[in-house]
């Protein structure tokens, strides 16, 4: 089955995903001894350290799209605590982020959390918790073959769990057939 890759800034291949913000942090801060210990809970400990940090402005579009789900523009442009850019739609732990994610389907997903407050993640978490698809105020999900992320400021990232360091842009778009699996 062939699959596309995702490209970000034509210089990183990724398979699964590329994060802005929160995502980036987290991973950054996850200490390889404790996931060695626990596995992907590690993941969940450092973000219970993050979750209250510093959100960005963030100008996220998509070219050649579906645009944003539920919405009638393409671009999303908002304070947002995260930004990921993905082929697929699991996090670590089974949690669908994505839930309409295709491997195979030549498009990238993406997901804008601006949650304020304790509130606001109680809402971003019950939203994700039931795969609501459109029409949340504080998530918002692209659909496009291509999507560019600007931030305002230079934020932390990451590209399939390895953290990057702290970038401004993120240009991603698919490569089709660029992975080829055989089960035989």
């Amino acid at each position: 089955k062939d699959s596309p890759a995702g490209v970000a800034d034509d210089e990183e291949v990724f398979l699964v995903m590329a994060g802005f913000g929160l995502d980036g942090e987290i991973m950054a801060d996850t200490d390889e001894k404790v996931k060695e210990a626990v596995g992907w809970v590690a993941y969940v400990l450092a973000a219970f350290k993050k979750v209250s940090g510093r959100g960005f402005t963030a100008e996220v579009k998509a070219q050649g799209s579906e645009g944003v789900v539920g919405a009638r523009s393409s671009d999303v442009s908002k304070h947002a605590r995260a930004v990921i850019v993905g082929n697929c739609g699991t996090l670590q732990g089974g949690v669908e982020l994505m839930p309409e994610a295709k491997l195979d389907d030549g498009m990238l997903d993406a997901v804008v959390l601006a949650p304020r407050g304790a509130f606001g993640w109680m809402s971003v978490l019950a939203d994700v918790a039931t795969r609501h698809r459109a029409g949340h105020q504080r998530l918002d999900r692209l659909v496009a073959a291509g999507l560019t992320v600007e931030a305002q400021r230079p934020v932390e990232a990451e590209i399939d769990g390895d953290p990057v360091g702290p970038h401004r842009a993120l240009a991603a778009r698919v490569i089709p057939s660029s992975l080829v699996v055989r089960v035989g």
